[in-house]
């Protein structure tokens, strides 16, 4: 085979592995973010990383405790789901721009809603010591709405189903922690 061909496998191969890896830190951190696991969701980003989600500029160390803690006494669940992601690579920084849909129950002067919104994460991935994590995070909200979460529709016989199956925790009681145990170093 010749030699520019391997070389080039290889860096082709590079260029898959550094892509789930990236991957991989973008799922942490929605697994994170919708168990509530403030480590978890530490682990994606860097020490000194920085985060605009709302429009300020802040340290993702400063933020992600505050969000956690509001998430755990104001939201009742969320959901983070990433569909489209592009991913740029250049050496050891990346730019990403995934899609995102995320489903928030919430309690609003007495009533339940779903708060449903479709936004962008575009962040800037550095690799430092071998490791992909998020250097800076910035959030474009494309679209959002609210629905009421009313009782079943009329007719609708209520399924026993669900009374018996594992019900969702957003701790690390919940029972994926069981079959994907924690990364090393976020045993908070």
């Amino acid at each position: 085979m010749d030699p520019g061909t391997i070389d080039e496998l290889e860096r082709k191969l590079r260029a898959v592995m550094d892509k789930q890896e990236i991957h991989e830190v973008l799922m942490r951190y929605c697994r994170g973010i919708d168990r509530c696991d403030e480590a978890l969701v530490l682990s994606a980003f860097h020490e000194d990383a920085t985060d605009n989600h709302t429009g300020p500029v802040e340290m993702v160390a400063e933020r992600v405790p505050r969000v956690i803690e509001m998430a755990r006494t104001t939201v009742k669940g969320t959901s983070h789901n990433l569909c489209n992601e592009l991913v740029e690579l250049d050496g050891d920084v990346a730019h990403a721009e995934s899609y995102l849909l995320a489903y928030h129950r919430i309690e609003h002067e007495g009533r339940e809603l779903d708060w449903i919104l479709g936004a962008r994460y575009l962040d800037r991935l550095e690799r430092r010591a071998g490791e992909w994590r998020i250097a800076h995070r910035t959030v474009v909200n494309d679209w959002q709405r609210f629905d009421d979460v009313g009782p079943l529709p009329r007719g609708l016989k209520e399924s026993t189903y669900l009374d018996h199956a594992n019900q969702a925790k957003r701790t690390r009681e919940d029972v994926s922690y069981r079959s994907i145990p924690p990364l090393k170093g976020t045993t908070a």
